[in-house]
């Protein structure tokens, strides 16, 4: 396997994804895959006892790639899952990599025609791109947008995930993009939002936070806590059922 990774002369894609068993261990496995789409499982680490932070999960991925480097072995991309933690170590990692690889395959200045024997290059548009310091900060802009979303989405793929959690995760965007600096985004945004709000089974999102028994207790068993009441909720549902 590694041998031909070596040869790769294009270079390999490096993944990695985090997940639970059900003996309730924190793992993380790596993939290797060759530029014509061939995957190699490379190692499976457990990381129970670490914290997984954007710092921790770095410096692993820093570690990986000095281990591919030593062995030869041509780097082109980071891929990770879409936990924050992850998605901010692949980011760094893809463009230091990205990078050192434009660099290696810089596109010649010469107008003659590319022939067979000559070393291979990337085109002029795409280099160009990840030299760009704007590109990348534009795309850690994206990420930091996508962080929301992709918290919601790490506890709504789980097994016990549940429907209050579904209206948690919507009120969670909501109150995001309120507070997002740039109105005319924002606002674009909330209008989406309200249309997709519409489409959804409202009332049953409702009846799940409205029997949850921590919400009960808490927001209905003392009116002087909270300004909701059942007569409150019902007029709502009502109202969507109408």
């Amino acid at each position: 396997m590694l041998e031909k990774l070596v040869l790769d002369r294009v270079g390999i894609t490096l993944s990695f994804d985090g997940w639970t068993n059900v003996r309730e261990q924190e793992l993380m496995g790596t993939v290797l895959t060759s530029s014509d789409g061939q995957p190699y499982v490379w190692k499976a680490s457990d990381i129970s006892s670490e914290r997984v932070t954007n710092i921790e999960v770095r410096l692993k991925v820093e570690e990986m790639m000095s281990q591919l480097d030593e062995l030869k072995i041509p780097l082109l991309a980071v891929v990770t899952d879409s936990a924050p933690a992850y998605n901010a170590a692949s980011i760094i990692a893809t463009k230091n990599a990205l990078r050192s690889l434009a660099t290696k395959f810089e596109p010649s200045t010469s107008t003659n025609k590319r022939r067979p024997t000559d070393p291979l290059t990337i085109p002029c548009e795409i280099y160009n791109i990840i030299m760009n310091g704007h590109f990348w900060e534009s795309l850690i802009k994206l990420v930091q947008l996508l962080l929301p979303y992709c918290a919601i989405l790490n506890i709504l793929q789980t097994d016990k995930a549940r429907l209050f959690e579904v209206l948690h995760g919507f009120a969670y965007i909501y109150q995001f993009w309120q507070k997002y600096p740039d109105n005319n985004m924002a606002n674009g945004i909330l209008i989406r939002l309200q249309k997709r709000w519409e489409l959804w089974e409202q009332p049953l999102l409702i009846l799940s936070w409205l029997l949850h028994l921590a919400y009960r207790s808490n927001y209905f068993t003392l009116p002087s806590r909270s300004q909701i009441s059942y007569l409150h909720i019902y007029r709502q549902m009502a109202s969507l059922l109408l």
